[in-house]
């Protein structure tokens, strides 16, 4: 790889990870609060195959969205 390649790479690892720690933040009340619903209308249950932790549930939204933001590139 050339140095400017290296530099593209090292830049949009760096833009993910602050995507996700960001919305990790933005998702942890999300799952805090869908645990005030009742389990069949949980938005995460069914993507995570039954009840996990809260960090989890939020961690997985974040991992879900910030894929799709960087689909483009």
């Amino acid at each position: 790889m050339s140095a400017n390649n290296t530099q593209t790479v090292s830049r949009e690892q760096r833009r993910y990870q602050r995507m996700q720690r960001l919305l990790f933040v933005l998702f942890l009340p999300v799952a805090l609060l869908s645990r005030l619903l009742p389990p069949s209308w949980r938005p995460f249950r069914k993507a995570l195959g039954g009840r996990q932790s809260l960090l989890q549930e939020a961690r997985h939204a974040a991992n879900l969205c910030a894929g799709f933001a960087f689909m483009g590139y």
